[in-house]
């Protein structure tokens, strides 16, 4: 028996602040960066005014704040000076997540998170071309002092996961068309890790949004390899595309299949790969309680003094050690403990999209780190919440 969600009004206040904070957290904390925390502040105060001053929180909770005293006092045996902020930072971020947890109470609300996202993502894409021009965007890969490439394409990758499950959902063509626009500016931010995990996380909810019959899966499997020879096919033949992302894809799969060797300054795949090798390698000198927050960059021996790890896995593990590690994914391991629990009896369709989740946070932690980072907090927050109501429903159905 199968879970089929109800669907409640939302309060047009409720959606005003979502979509407040969904631009705060994609566009000014790039364009107006003394603003976007302000307003991200006067958000969560709203979401406790509108919650009537009742927190709620869920276990997982507990061991992100477990987590960010370990971050703090870690800081006495990190063994250099570091940017103590990342500390109120990281209770930024716990106490925005709580306040989503709390006022997140049916499911309808929950879809006008995913629908204020993507029209941040929109906000963001509109305010890259009316500030640099398409020329510019179309004649080389987005640098620093536009936006860095990778948050962007993160952003627009969600964006377009979040309108595929709405298209799949609601049955409403309009999303189909919003991805197309959010298909190309993922191609355009140039992005490695964006493409990825987009072509994951879309793959995955599209094979099994139907179930797992044999039968469902072929003709969803053969759509998918249609959908990717044509994805592949532009990116190497169309020139704007393959100069912005398509050679560096071709490079990364020929790395990845052993058909090129790992060139010294080469590309950027020598320095990921020799930054990930030096902190598993290390890690195991204090494989407990890490080295200290922010230890990596500076630590004897890093091959590219000054960088961070590139990969969340290997900084959490260097920095705060297997503890450290645990306490920071308790809510994503929670989320994979329900998911395999309430799978077989929640919708098709959500069940998928919340596997496609999984797939893509467990493939981000190798791309990049953000474990820092508001957008990856809440948007962890938003399919922990998710998993928790669908369970929640599941036990008072059985």
């Amino acid at each position: 028996m199968q879970i089929e969600s109800e669907s409640k009004n939302n309060f047009s206040l409720f959606e005003l602040l979502v979509l407040l904070l969904a631009i705060a957290m994609n566009v000014f904390a790039y364009v107006f960066p003394l603003l976007h925390k302000s307003i991200i502040v006067c958000v969560n105060v709203m979401f406790l005014v509108i919650s009537g001053f009742k927190v709620k929180l869920a276990r997982y909770h507990l061991a992100l704040f477990g987590f960010i005293i370990f971050a703090a006092i870690s800081l006495s045996w990190t063994p250099h000076n570091v940017n103590v902020m990342v500390i109120p930072t990281l209770g930024y971020c716990l106490i925005s997540v709580i306040m989503i947890h709390t006022v997140l109470k049916t499911e309808d609300q929950y879809i006008t998170l995913l629908k204020g996202i993507i029209v941040s993502a929109y906000v963001l894409l509109l305010t890259l071309v009316f500030k640099y021009g398409i020329y510019s965007l179309l004649s080389t890969r987005m640098d620093n002092s536009m936006l860095n490439s990778n948050r962007a394409g993160t952003i627009f990758s969600f964006s377009l996961f979040f309108s595929i499950f709405l298209f799949f959902k609601e049955r409403k063509i309009k999303y189909l068309f919003l991805s197309i626009p959010l298909i190309i500016f993922v191609f355009l931010c140039g992005s490695k890790s964006a493409l990825v995990i987009a072509i994951l996380s879309v793959t995955v909810m599209i094979l099994l949004k139907d179930g797992n019959t044999s039968q469902k899966v072929i003709k969803n499997s053969l759509f998918v390899v249609l959908l990717i020879i044509i994805g592949y096919t532009l990116m190497m033949k169309i020139p704007v595309f393959y100069n912005i992302i398509g050679a560096r894809f071709q490079n990364f799969l020929e790395v990845l299949l052993g058909k090129q060797e790992i060139i010294v300054g080469k590309n950027s795949n020598y320095m990921r790969i020799s930054l990930a090798q030096f902190g598993i390698k290390n890690f195991l000198e204090s494989p407990i309680f890490g080295h200290g927050l922010d230890s990596f960059r500076y630590a004897p021996g890093n091959p590219f003094p000054g960088f961070i790890s590139h990969m969340n896995y290997v900084e959490l593990l260097y920095n705060l050690g297997i503890l450290g590690f645990l306490l920071y994914y308790a809510p994503f391991i929670c989320l994979i403990l329900c998911y395999f629990r309430i799978g077989p009896f929640i919708n098709r369709i959500e069940g998928a999209f919340i596997l496609g989740f999984i797939v893509y946070y467990s493939v981000y932690g190798f791309m990049g780190i953000f474990f820092n980072d508001l957008l990856e907090w809440i948007i962890l927050e938003l399919f922990c919440s998710f998993t928790l109501m669908k369970y929640k429903e599941c036990k008072q159905v059985r």
